[in-house]
C-alpha cells in the first residue's frame, strides 16, 4: 500500500473548503430552519477545526491556530445560541465499552437537550488503566496516572489535583495556544468558554467522565498567567436526566 503525503498547500486547501463548506450548511441550516443541516455543519467544522493541528511543528503558525480556532468557537455558540441552547455543557462517560464521551447542551427555554460530539473526543484516549476506585475516592494516585496520560496523549503539561472543601478538581494546563485564545475569548465572549470550550480542555473533561463514569461540568476557567491556565471541572453525583433527553 503506498502512502500518500499532501503537501501544504493541498492540506490548506482541503482544510479551506470543509470549513467553508461547514460555514455555508450554517447558513442554509439558519435558513431553512434545519436541525439535520445543523449538525453536518458542525460536523464540518468541528473536523475542519481538528485538521488545523495536523501539521509538521515548524509550520505551524500559533496566530492562525488561534484565530481559526477562535471563530470556529464564535460560529459554533452563535449556532447553538440562536435554537436556545444556552446552558453548561455537561459531558457525559461512555454507556458501552469502546465508545466515547458525549457532550450535552440543555434548551433554556424547552428543558431539551442536544448530545453532541465534544471537540476534544478525537484529542483524548485512554487505555483504561488509568481509572479512580470504584468508591470513586479520588487517590492522589489515580490523578497522577491520568496526568501522565493528559500529557502524553495531548503532548501538553497538565497537572490534576483534587480541591475536596469545593469538591472539584482542578487542572493546571501550560499552553501558550490555550493562553493566547482564553485571553483572546475573555475579553468578550467569556461566556462561551463553559459552553464550546477549546479542544484542550474539552479533552480533559471526557478523559475525567470516561475514567470516573461520572458527568463532568467545566465550573470555572481562570484567566490565565504566562502559560498556565487553571481549569476546574465538577463532577455530578449521577447520571440522573440523561434517560430522559431527547436528542436533537
Amino acid at each position: 500500500m503506498q502512502t500518500v503525503i499532501l503537501n501544504e498547500k493541498k492540506r490548506r486547501k482541503i482544510v479551506v473548503g470543509i470549513l467553508f463548506s461547514g460555514g455555508l450548511l450554517t447558513i442554509v441550516s439558519v435558513l431553512l430552519n434545519s436541525n439535520p443541516v445543523a449538525l453536518i455543519a458542525l460536523g464540518l467544522l468541528l473536523w475542519g477545526t481538528i485538521l488545523l493541528f495536523v501539521r509538521k511543528p515548524e509550520r505551524t503558525h500559533s496566530a492562525l491556530i488561534i484565530e481559526q480556532m477562535f471563530n470556529l468557537m464564535l460560529t459554533l455558540d452563535d449556532v447553538l445560541s440562536a435554537r436556545g441552547f444556552r446552558r453548561n455543557a455537561i459531558f457525559f462517560p461512555p454507556r458501552f465499552s469502546g465508545d466515547n464521551p458525549t457532550m450535552q447542551i440543555e434548551n433554556d427555554r424547552t428543558g431539551e437537550a442536544i448530545i453532541l460530539v465534544p471537540t476534544g473526543v478525537e484529542l483524548e484516549s485512554t487505555d483504561g488503566k488509568a481509572t479512580f476506585s470504584e468508591e470513586g475516592n479520588l487517590g492522589n494516585y489515580s490523578l497522577n496516572e491520568i496526568s501522565l496520560h493528559l500529557t502524553n496523549t495531548l503532548q501538553v503539561v497538565i497537572e490534576l489535583e483534587t480541591e475536596l472543601q469545593k469538591g472539584l478538581i482542578r487542572a493546571r494546563i501550560t499552553d501558550p495556544i490555550l493562553r493566547e485564545l482564553l485571553n483572546l475569548a475573555m475579553q468578550n465572549h467569556s461566556q462561551i468558554l463553559t459552553r464550546v470550550p477549546p479542544p484542550i480542555i474539552s479533552a480533559v473533561a471526557c478523559t475525567l467522565a470516561r475514567t470516573t463514569h461520572k458527568p463532568v461540568v467545566i465550573e470555572n476557567i481562570s484567566l490565565p498567567r504566562r502559560n498556565v491556565t487553571d481549569v476546574h471541572f465538577k463532577l455530578l453525583d449521577s447520571l440522573d436526566g440523561r434517560e430522559d433527553v431527547k436528542a436533537i
